[in-house]
């Protein structure tokens, strides 16, 4: 058995929530005026950091494990003859989310990195998806489709 597999297997998720927010639009932009022609959209997603909280329960030790998961999206305004990295952010916006779990078994830090690499972004996803859409409207902007969750 792998791992990661170790980890799957005793792993329960108990509850995603979410631990930080930044949104910021450019104070030069009237977000009515934005087209989705003049811009383009990155979206980013990863594992920031996993905490071990032992517990017990009813006298019966059960591990805590709290990853860490940061999504992010921005919206560049399109220029000719510019890539993306050199495009101005029209639009920025950062999520922390910490997703907990727990174990009946202590698990290593390789199978816990592994889960977090492989999993944690699977069960924050949709939270994200929600999030980001949510804050995208309230925010006046083009509407945009957040792609399908992919492993890192």
């Amino acid at each position: 058995m792998s791992t990661f597999e170790l980890a799957r297997d005793n792993l329960r998720i108990m509850s995603v929530c979410t631990a930080e927010l930044h949104a910021k639009i450019d104070d030069e932009i009237v977000p009515e005026s934005i087209k989705s022609e003049d811009m383009n959209t990155q979206i980013m997603h990863r594992l920031k950091a996993i905490r071990s909280v032992q517990m017990t329960d009813n006298g019966t030790p059960i591990w805590g494990y709290h990853f860490t998961y940061v999504c992010g999206l921005r919206y560049l305004l399109v220029s000719d003859g510019k890539d993306d990295d050199d495009a101005k952010i029209l639009f920025n916006f950062t999520a922390e989310f910490v997703a907990k779990y727990h174990s009946s078994i202590e698990l290593n830090d390789e199978a816990l990195e592994a889960f977090g690499r492989k999993n944690v972004g699977y069960h924050v996803w949709p939270y994200w998806r929600e999030l980001a859409h949510s804050t995208v409207a309230r925010f006046e902007l083009p509407r945009f489709s957040v792609p399908h969750y992919f492993a890192l």
